[in-house]
């Protein structure tokens, strides 16, 4: 069994008989994909949040509007 870095397969440990050679090999040709693959899961986790928070805003933003009409003394905005 070989040690394998973290890019590859999470730093488990390589089975595969053709040793390091094969490891550094594979860790060139794919190695840029995983780096690339994580970035783009970090960038939709990030863009995911942002959405989200976005939309709580939004909704506080509706609330206080409601409330501010209702302590006006005025009806609220859905009506209710």
């Amino acid at each position: 069994s070989r040690d394998c870095c973290s890019r590859c397969c999470g730093g488990g440990r390589h089975e595969a008989a053709g040793g390091e050679a094969e490891l550094a090999n594979g860790l060139e040709r794919w190695g840029h994909l995983w780096q690339r693959r994580r970035r783009g899961l970090v960038q939709e986790r990030i863009d995911g949040e942002r959405a989200d928070h976005l939309r709580r805003i939004n909704e506080l933003e509706a609330s206080l509007q409601r409330a501010r009409q209702e302590a006006a003394g005025g009806p609220a905005a859905d009506g209710a």
